[in-house]
C-alpha cells in the first residue's frame, strides 16, 4: 500500500498536462495520497453496506404512527427489542439528515455451479454486485501481471488490491449478506451536567474530538464529535439549526465497522494470493466487516462459500431496535466464533447461489440477522439452476440479465382479483402480461405505478406517503389482513377494493400526463432509465451533457437484472434506475482466459475521454469482453472492441 501511494504521488507530481477536467475547474491541486486514505476505502463501504443502524431509526420513525403489530407486518419477529426512544418522531429528522451517499442500498447476486454441472467439467462462478450508480463508476477492470503473480478482476480507485477477481487458480465473488453487525444506543444526558452521559456505572464525560473541514472560498468547518462508550453520537451529524433534539436523548452508533484492529483489507489482499479453499479459508478469518457472502472456486473443481465477518453476540435483545445506554445489560458480549459462520463445501447438489436472501433457517444457532431481503431474486435463480444440468457461460450470461419479476407473478393476481370491471385496456393488458420487466413494453410501467400508488393510498392515513412498495406486505395486506384497507380513524370494517381500483386510476391518470393517453405506446424504458450521475458536472448546465450518462433499461426492483427505483414520492421521476449491477463477471475455471466482463460505464474518469461511457450499451445488453492476453493485444480488443453474447431473454434470443 505503501508503493501504490508513491505511485499515485509521483504521478501527481510529474505528470505531463493537466489533470482531469473536475481539478481544472476547481482550480485545486490534490493532496498527497496516503496509505490511510487507501485503507478507509474499506471502512466507508462497510458503512454503506451495513443497513441495520438504517432499520432501527426507520421502525422508531413508523412507531409513530403504527403499533408494534403493524411494525411486526413489515418484518416479522419474536422480538421488538427492549425499549422505544421517548420521541421518536425525531427519527424522522435524523434519517433525512443523513446524506444520500451514505444511506444503505445494497444488494447482489451470485452463484457457483461444480463441474457435474457444467458442460465442461469445470466450475462456473458468476457475479454481479449491486450498488448506487455514479459516473464515474465505481468499478474498473484491471489484469496485473508481475513475474511471480497475475490477478484479473474489478477494483476501484485508491486500493490497490482486486475486490472481485481470479488469480488463474481460484476466483471469487461476493453478496451482501446483511448480518446485523450495528447497533443504536439511546444515550441519556446527565440532567446535572450537559458534558456527561449516564453510564451504567454512573455519569461519564464524553470523549471529543475536534475535525476541521476545509471550504475553498470560505470559513472552514469546525466539527465537535461526541462519542460515548458505545460509539460515535449520530444524531449529532446535522446542523445546529436542524439537529435533533430528543428531550435529553442522543443516539450512538455501535458498529463493528469502527474497530480499530480491523483487518479486512489484509483479508482482501490474502484472497488475492490464495491458492486453494485451505488458503482462501485462512483468510477469511480477517475478514471483519462488512459481512459479505464470499463465492469460491479453483481449477481443480471445488467450489464453496463462506459468510465471514465479526458479528456481535447480544446479551438480552435481538438487534432489531435500539438499546439502552444505561442498561447494564444491554452490551456486547463478544462475536461469533468463526467456526459457527454459514459455510457451504462442495455441497452434493453442486449449486450455491444467493441473492441476499435468508442465509440459513430460523433454528441456526447463531442470530445473523431478522432483516432478511426480499426472496424474490432468490426464487427466479433457484428455478433457472433446477432446469439446467449442463450448463455453459451463456446460461450465467442469460441469468445475469433475465427480468422476470417474481414478485408481480405473487402480487398482482391478488391486485386484479379484487377488481370487478377488468374489460379496460390497462387491465387486459396486465392479466395478459408475462411478468417480464421489459423496457419496450407499457405493463411494467402500468404495474409499477399501480403498486406504487396502492401502497400510497394504503399509507396516506398514517402520513407515510413515501415508503416504497414491499410486495411481500401488500401480499400479506391482501391475503391475510386486508384491516390495513380500514381507515385508521374510523371502526368501520373497509374493503381493498376501492383503494386498488382509486390507485389504478392515479396509476394510469398520472402517466398519461407524461407519454400520452394511449397505454399501447408507453415503455418502461422511457422513464425507467439507468442514471449516472457526475458527482460535480450533474450541477453545472451544459457540462451535465457529458458528465451525465443515461440508457433505458430492463429489469425492476426484484429481477435478477435488478433495476431498482426510488419510490419516493417527492415529485421527482420514482421509476429511474439508480442502483444495480455496475459490474458483471463470469469466471470459468475450465479456460480462465474466456471468462467473461463488463462495468457499466467505461474505464475512463474524464468525460472527454471516448472510454468515459463507451461500455455503457453493452452493459445494459448484456454483451460483455475478456481481459487477457498481451498488452498490445488487450489495447486493441478490451477497450473498444466487445465480446457479442447472445443471451435467451424471455425466450427469445
Amino acid at each position: 500500500m505503501d508503493a501504490y501511494a508513491a505511485g499515485v504521488n509521483y504521478h501527481i507530481d510529474n505528470h505531463d498536462g493537466p489533470l482531469s477536467p473536475e481539478f481544472t475547474l476547481l482550480n485545486h491541486t490534490p493532496e498527497p495520497w496516503r496509505t490511510a486514505d487507501s485503507l478507509v476505502w474499506s471502512r466507508m463501504m462497510a458503512f454503506r453496506l451495513s443497513q441495520n443502524w438504517w432499520k432501527e431509526l426507520f421502525r422508531l420513525r413508523l412507531q409513530t404512527v403504527l403499533t408494534k403489530s403493524q411494525i411486526d407486518d413489515f418484518w416479522p419477529s419474536n422480538n421488538l427489542g427492549p425499549i422505544t426512544l421517548g420521541n421518536p418522531s425525531q427519527a424522522a429528522s435524523l434519517l433525512k439528515a443523513v446524506p444520500p451517499t451514505f444511506r444503505p442500498k445494497s444488494a447482489s447476486n451470485a452463484w457457483v455451479l461444480s463441474g457435474k454441472r457444467t458442460a465442461s467439467g469445470k466450475p462456473i462462478l458468476a457475479n454481479d454486485p449491486h450498488l448506487g450508480f455514479n459516473a464515474p463508476g465505481l468499478w474498473y477492470l484491471a489484469r496485473i501481471k508481475t513475474p511471480k503473480f497475475e490477478i484479473t478482476g474489478a477494483t476501484v480507485p485508491g486500493v490497490p488490491i482486486t475486490v472481485i477477481g481470479h488469480n488463474g487458480t481460484i476466483a471469487w465473488g461476493l453478496t451482501t449478506t446483511g448480518g446485523d453487525s450495528q447497533d443504536l444506543f439511546i444515550e441519556k444526558i446527565d440532567p446535572k451536567d450537559k458534558n456527561r452521559y449516564l453510564a451504567p456505572n454512573g455519569p461519564r464525560a464524553f470523549h471529543v474530538r475536534t475535525e476541521i473541514i476545509k471550504v475553498k472560498g470560505t470559513d472552514s468547518v469546525t466539527l465537535h464529535v461526541r462519542t460515548t462508550r458505545n460509539g460515535p453520537v449520530i444524531s449529532d451529524i446535522s446542523t445546529p439549526a436542524q439537529r435533533v433534539k430528543i428531550a435529553g436523548q442522543l443516539l450512538a452508533l455501535k458498529s463493528i465497522a469502527a474497530r480499530a484492529d480491523d483487518r479486512t483489507h489484509e483479508a482482501l489482499y490474502r484472497i488475492n494470493r490464495a491458492k486453494d479453499w485451505k488458503e482462501f479459508l485462512a483468510a477469511t478469518k480477517l475478514f471483519h466487516s462488512p459481512q459479505q457472502n464470499l463465492f469460491y472456486a479453483d481449477v481443480t473443481g471445488d467450489i464453496g462459500m463462506i459468510a465471514p465477518a465479526r458479528l456481535p453476540l447480544r446479551n438480552g435483545w435481538d438487534g432489531r431496535w435500539p438499546a439502552d445506554g444505561t442498561n447494564r445489560n444491554h452490551r456486547w458480549i463478544g462475536f461469533i466464533p468463526y467456526d459457527g459462520l454459514p459455510k457451504r463445501y462442495n455441497p452434493s447438489v453442486g449449486f450455491i447461489g444467493n441473492a441476499n436472501n435468508q442465509l440459513v433457517p430460523n433454528s441456526y444457532p447463531y442470530l445473523i440477522s431478522k432483516d432478511w431481503d426480499a426472496p424474490y431474486r432468490a426464487r427466479r435463480l433457484k428455478a433457472l439452476a433446477a432446469g439446467n444440468s449442463e450448463h455453459t457461460l451463456d446460461d450465467s450470461a442469460a441469468w445475469q440479465m433475465d427480468h422476470t419479476s417474481e414478485a408481480a407473478r405473487e402480487l398482482l393476481p391478488l391486485m386484479l382479483q379484487q377488481l370487478q370491471e377488468r374489460e379496460t385496456k390497462a387491465l387486459k393488458r396486465l392479466i395478459a402480461w408475462d411478468y417480464q420487466m421489459d423496457k419496450d413494453k407499457p405493463e411494467p410501467l402500468l404495474y409499477s405505478a399501480w403498486v406504487r400508488f396502492f401502497m400510497i393510498e394504503l399509507m396516506k392515513p398514517y402520513g407515510l406517503r413515501d415508503l416504497a412498495p414491499m410486495p411481500a406486505f401488500l401480499v400479506k395486506v391482501l391475503r391475510d389482513k386486508p384491516n390495513w384497507c380500514d381507515h385508521p380513524t374510523t371502526n368501520k370494517r373497509e374493503s381493498c377494493k376501492p383503494l386498488l381500483a382509486a390507485s389504478l386510476r392515479k396509476a394510469i391518470k398520472k402517466l398519461s400526463q407524461y407519454l400520452g393517453k394511449n397505454i399501447g405506446d408507453w415503455k418502461w424504458g422511457e422513464m425507467h432509465r439507468a442514471t449516472f450521475k457526475h458527482r460535480l458536472f450533474d450541477r453545472i448546465p451544459i457540462i451535465k451533457l457529458w458528465g451525465n450518462l443515461s440508457i433505458p433499461t430492463d429489469g425492476g426492483d426484484h429481477t435478477l437484472n435488478r433495476g431498482q427505483t426510488t419510490f419516493g414520492d417527492d415529485g421527482l421521476n420514482p421509476f429511474s434506475h439508480r442502483h444495480g449491477a455496475g459490474f458483471r463477471v463470469i469466471y470459468d475455471l475450465g479456460d480462465l482466459q474466456k471468462s467473461r466482463f463488463i462495468i457499466a460505464t467505461g474505464q475512463s474518469g474524464n468525460i472527454f475521454s471516448k472510454y468515459y461511457g463507451n461500455f455503457l450499451q453493452p452493459w445494459r445488453d448484456g454483451r460483455y469482453i475478456h481481459v487477457f492476453g498481451e498488452p498490445n493485444r488487450i489495447r486493441k480488443r478490451a477497450l473498444g472492441a466487445l465480446l457479442l453474447v447472445p443471451t435467451k431473454l424471455a425466450g427469445k434470443r
